[in-house]
């Protein structure tokens, strides 16, 4: 038998699509552009010592970022074979578990590793500048290339252990910011209130090996270094190795036990109610949109948010009375304002793209259809659903807003509002508010086209919380650039309009658009679940009706027609 015969099989697979090359490309090029940027940001202030440092240590940042957030791509991979039933076919062959961990492994992370490794001769550029040595560019490779395995690990061993595709990424998402940020951010604030902390606990965290790849670091303690190489390798080895265990166990259904059917039946009874719950709901609900019930279940869905504002708004006030001021700067009620709209952002792109999606893939949308229900009923449903989620908790979110705002206006000029705070403060509040609207419509319109949850949401937040901020930093650094000599500098006013009609001016680009694709295609992308258009030799999903699909003659056909 040939040894790891899935990895083989998907690298000779992955060696024919396009996609493979386009990926490389792409991956390429984007880092040529964020290369030329930071060159063109710092060529008029350093020497080209320091510009091959800023140079090394940008880039280096953003595939940091990229090698850790990308392995949300791998969370998805066995949790969705389990839900087709398609996992234990696999193992009626002589494959064994860590075959098929190591073939998905490969399958999903291939296009990612190869975008890494796109980005480093780029990296080596800053060697011919100066400011950077041959050891830490190696270094620096190093720790890419073992963050990046860490990484897809974590989404590996969640996907591994969960069916649903949404709690794999949200796992494999909040291992990562454990290792990558939370344990980072206890030590600072144990070191900053009590000296001579220990490092230890910074050895499985990835951001603490690429401090330690530069030089200066380096020189003083390259033993931590090449620990927590060393310590990250072991533990993403580890992630795998109780993949590949629990993959053959956790495929199979088993029967509960007693006492986990009734724990089972407790919990359904929390999240929906006892019976006379879910029938006073349902009856209501009914009577206002049928489809505003469907979209409603569980009912104590929409308790969640409020959940978690309360927890934070716990930890804020308990931070507050501990440390009073400095809880009570204005850094910190920026960062905790942006914590909250991105938050609940990032939850609305989820919720919003979920019920069509996983409805279309299961083909209860097309039923849905057939009833005497209206496209616009259906979407006026599912718009009622998130506004019973989210609205409340939105409306909380903006009075705490405006509270911290006059709060630190006040604070920092006495009896004087400061105008530049309070603009800024009240367009944040414009800006997420439209936000949230654009990606309800957005989240509704991606879910109904993508039969995969995690792409559409992914989509959402790339559009609405993303591109704003890319096309706004390349806007600044554009003027930046062209402006050179000249004596003019753009006031706060400036860029506060700019950004501000950029983020309103994308989401009414996208609410709109999404808004009227909805009422025009919801039905025939609803009835497209099993067809596919072949483009150029490849197949894809149909997203046009079946009525305007050319479909191709079949045998019988073309043998009459001779």
């Amino acid at each position: 038998m040939t040894f790891l015969p899935v990895v083989t099989r998907e690298l000779r697979v992955a060696s024919r699509k396009p996609r493979t090359f386009w990926v490389r490309f792409f991956a390429a090029l984007v880092a040529t552009l964020l290369f030329f940027w930071i060159w063109l940001t710092f060529s008029q202030s350093y020497n080209f010592g320091r510009q091959g440092s800023s140079l090394f240590s940008g880039l280096s940042g953003l595939a940091m970022a990229y090698a850790l957030l990308i392995g949300l791509t791998t969370a998805d991979s066995i949790s969705e074979e389990k839900r087709e039933g398609t996992l234990g076919l696999l193992f009626l062959t002589d494959l064994r578990g860590f075959d098929v961990v190591l073939g998905k492994l490969v399958a999903t992370s291939l296009n990612s590793f190869y975008g890494l490794i796109a980005i480093f001769p780029l990296l080596a550029v800053p060697l011919l500048l100066g400011g950077v040595n041959v050891g830490e560019f190696w270094r620096m490779v190093l720790v890419l290339c073992i963050t990046l395995l860490f990484s897809v690990s974590c989404g590996m061993f969640c996907s591994a252990i969960s069916k649903s595709d949404r709690r794999a990424r949200g796992a494999a998402l909040l291992l990562i910011i454990v290792f990558a940020a939370i344990i980072p951010l206890v030590h600072s604030i144990r070191t900053r209130f009590a000296a001579g902390t220990s490092d230890s606990a910074l050895l499985a965290t990835a951001p603490y090996a690429y401090m330690l790849a530069f030089d200066a670091q380096y020189a003083s303690a390259f033993q931590s270094f090449w620990k927590c190489i060393g310590v990250l390798s072991a533990f993403s080895l580890l992630l795998l190795t109780v993949a590949s265990n629990a993959v053959p166990r956790l495929w199979q259904d088993h029967p509960a036990s007693p006492g986990k059917a009734r724990w089972i039946e407790k919990w359904a009874n929390w999240t929906s109610g006892d019976a006379r719950l879910r029938a006073a709901v349902r009856s209501q609900m009914l009577n206002i949109n049928p489809f505003f019930w469907l979209a409603s279940r569980p009912t104590r869905k929409s308790f969640y948010p409020f959940v978690f504002l309360g927890l934070v708004g716990a930890f804020w006030l308990y931070l507050a009375n501990k440390y009073p001021r400095d809880m009570q700067e204005e850094f910190v009620y920026v960062l905790t304002m942006l914590a909250l709209h991105t938050a609940l952002k990032w939850w609305v792109a989820s919720e919003a793209s979920r019920l069509f999606s996983e409805d279309r893939r299961s083909g209860a949308l097309e039923l849905t259809l057939s009833t005497p229900l209206t496209v616009s009923e259906i979407i006026n449903g599912q718009l009622r659903a998130l506004s019973r989620q989210f609205l409340i908790p939105a409306c909380i979110i903006l009075v705490a807003d405006v509270c911290m705002t006059f709060w630190g206006a006040w604070r920092q000029s006495g009896s004087v509002i400061d105008s530049a705070w309070v603009s800024t403060s009240f367009a944040g509040m414009i800006v997420f508010a439209a936000d949230l609207l654009a990606i309800s419509w957005l989240g509704m319109w991606l879910g109904v086209r993508s039969l995969k949850t995690g792409k559409a949401a992914m989509g959402v937040r790339a559009r609405i919380l993303v591109l704003p901020w890319v096309l706004f930093v390349g806007v600044i650094s554009l003027a930046g650039i062209a402006r050179l000599g000249i004596s003019f500098t753009p006031n706060w006013q400036m860029v506060l309009g700019l950004w501000l009609t950029l983020s309103l001016g994308l989401d009414l680009l996208f609410g709109t658009s999404s808004a009227r694709n909805l009422h025009r295609h919801f039905r025939s992308l609803a009835t497209s679940r099993f067809e596919t258009v072949s483009t150029f030799g490849f197949n894809r999903s149909s997203r046009l009706s079946p009525a305007t699909q050319i479909q191709p003659p079949t045998r019988i056909e073309s043998a009459s027609s001779r």
